[in-house]
């Protein structure tokens, strides 16, 4: 199953229009950079390379049948538990020439979230889970009800509120495991080809 389209097919990741950031931690980027498969089925390649800004990656998401994904991926440590920023790379988002300039310009980069781990040589990932979210913030018993937010086209959760607040939001959520969906476990490669399929593999 390839996870990562799955997410985006379902619309399932909360977004943030503001980082989850203050500040970056450079000290965690040269132990990611490289190549890594996701596992058991390693259908999907995840490539780590150095950013323009210290604290930050490069990340290229690569699947079978879909589109490249490019992203900023941003390091950096909330309760003492580290996280990724990931958002749109702008050098890649202005290269879609399928979307086209004027279209670029109505595009805003929102922000995903993800916990990250070192489990042994594996890395791992766990997105915020978007239903758990919802309720704290959507439903009038969450524990964070009032956290301003949007629901895109009657769905999807849209936060709006500052750097701050989502930080406070998350030294809350750290601590729940509920919050966090399935996780996402890397496995160290050194091949950099994109994922083949096994023939007559569904």
């Amino acid at each position: 199953m390839l996870l990562l389209a799955a997410f985006l097919v379902a619309g399932c990741l909360p977004l943030s229009l503001q980082p989850w950031y203050a500040s970056a931690d450079p000290r965690q980027v040269p132990r990611l950079l490289g190549n890594y498969r996701d596992t058991p089925d390693h259908e999907t390649l995840w490539s780590f390379r150095a950013g323009k800004e210290p604290g930050t990656c490069l990340l290229e998401v690569r699947e079978e049948n879909t589109n490249n994904a490019t992203m900023k991926a941003v390091l950096f440590e909330v309760e003492g538990k580290s996280f990724l920023d990931l958002t749109p790379d702008e050098d890649a988002l202005g290269s879609v020439h399928r979307v086209g300039d004027l279209a670029v310009l109505a595009l805003v980069s929102g922000h995903l979230l993800a916990r990250t781990e070192w489990v042994g040589e594996k890395f791992q990932l766990n997105f915020l889970d978007h239903d758990w979210v919802k309720a704290q913030v959507a439903e009038p018993a969450g524990a964070h009800h009032g956290l301003r937010h949007e629901i895109v086209e009657g769905k999807r959760l849209l936060l709006t509120a500052s750097t701050p607040d989502l930080q406070k939001f998350l030294s809350a959520a750290v601590r729940e495991s509920a919050a966090w969906g399935k996780p996402i476990i890397l496995e160290r490669v050194s091949d950099p080809q994109p994922p083949i399929r096994t023939q007559g593999k569904p």
